[in-house]
């Protein structure tokens, strides 16, 4: 099968399953030859994954730097399995025709932003009160003072993702179960509005209008 270079940044490589609530852009030129334009001065800086076939990682890297050229700058054992080095936009296209190499991807320049753009309608919609809706979300707003009512099946209140700021307020169904949510809808839809990672200073308040067999009405 016929190898190509992708462009799947490899960010695991450095913080894998980041949770830190920033979004990560990076600058992707269209070819090949611009990304090693990108990378370092004096040759192009790539990341080379082994396929899982190859036991040995070090004699498997000596042996592909031996034939291609280039140098190897660090070798990956352990989250994943392969090497980075610099080889020219060349050595790099005929490396990742390999059939012992999984992907070959150049590394380039990455920046930090805290506006994503393009987001679900959920969280386009929490960071702003006035419409039309801009399209981005901006996770600098924090949320801190804000009261956000869910008219929704009940909020569990004990989740990790609320850290002790939800709480059940009011319930118009006449069961034992409160304002919890038996159904898991408005547990969703709180923490749309205000968990962790999204307005984590705010007050999620249950306003439970139906159940978990029954519509409501509001």
């Amino acid at each position: 099968m016929n190898r190509r270079v992708s462009s799947f940044a490899l960010v695991a490589l450095s913080i894998s399953a980041c949770q830190d609530p920033t979004a990560t852009t990076s600058v992707a030129p269209p070819s090949l030859e611009g990304w090693a334009a990108l990378a370092a001065p004096d040759s192009g800086s790539y990341i080379i994954l082994l396929a899982p076939s190859i036991v040995n990682v070090d004699n498997r890297t000596a042996e592909i730097a031996r034939a291609h050229g280039g140098s190897v700058s660090h070798v990956y054992h352990s989250a994943v399995r392969g090497f980075a080095g610099h080889f020219s936009a060349g050595q790099a296209a005929a490396i990742a025709r390999r059939p012992d190499v999984a992907l070959v991807e150049a590394d380039r320049p990455m920046r930090i932003v805290t506006t994503q753009t393009d987001p679900s309608w959920g969280l386009d919609r929490v960071d702003q009160r006035a419409l039309p809706l801009s399209s981005t979300y901006v996770y600098a707003a924090t949320g801190a003072g804000v009261n956000v009512y869910i008219i929704d099946t009940g909020i569990r209140t004990t989740h990790s993702e609320f850290g002790g700021r939800a709480t059940g307020d009011f319930t118009a169904i006449g069961d034992a179960n409160g304002a919890s949510d038996w159904h898991g809808h408005g547990t969703h839809v709180a923490a749309t509005a205000g968990a962790r990672r999204t307005a984590s200073p705010s007050r999620r308040c249950s306003m439970r209008c139906a159940s978990w067999t029954a519509p409501g009405t509001a």
